[in-house]
């Protein structure tokens, strides 16, 4: 919802001429509106608000409605990444993931550059990431798709 950041990443994806991105301000909850089942490939989340608050738990955006929605519109071997410094939020997804039951971890990382990641999507670094790692704070990373196609 952050206009600002929207216009930042639609700047950078032109000025690189990327033609497989899209940048959409809209509601989460009626993304599955805008995307037809099985048209995204990857869903990238760098440091989301993690909610940390129990009565936060339904508006968190890895709750499992959400993830009924990013089941419905991603490629069959499709893939959500998270990126964060916070421990509580990776703990909330595995919790939201064994409750969805259709979710599978393909990756989980309490201290992703401790790794040295060979992937380079995953080296790049957010304005919030870097101001994290230079307060020493460690970055943890999760991937995960899902195990059947039936929504």
């Amino acid at each position: 919802r952050k206009g600002d950041r929207i216009w930042k990443g639609a700047k950078r994806a032109l000025a690189e001429s990327l033609d497989n991105v899209a940048f959409l301000r809209a509601r989460l909850e009626k993304l599955s509106d805008y995307f037809d089942p099985g048209q995204v490939q990857e869903i990238w989340m760098p440091y989301p608000d993690p909610l940390p608050k129990r009565r936060q738990a339904k508006h968190r955006i890895l709750s499992p409605p959400f993830l009924e929605t990013y089941h419905k519109i991603l490629q069959t071997d499709g893939i959500v990444h998270v990126k964060t410094d916070d421990v509580g939020l990776i703990e909330n997804v595995m919790e939201a993931l064994s409750e969805y039951g259709r979710a599978v971890v393909k990756r989980l990382s309490l201290d992703l550059y401790a790794e040295e990641p060979s992937d380079e999507l995953l080296r790049i670094e957010t304005t919030y990431e870097r101001r994290h790692l230079d307060a020493g704070k460690t970055v943890k990373y999760i991937s995960f798709g899902f195990s059947c196609t039936d929504v």
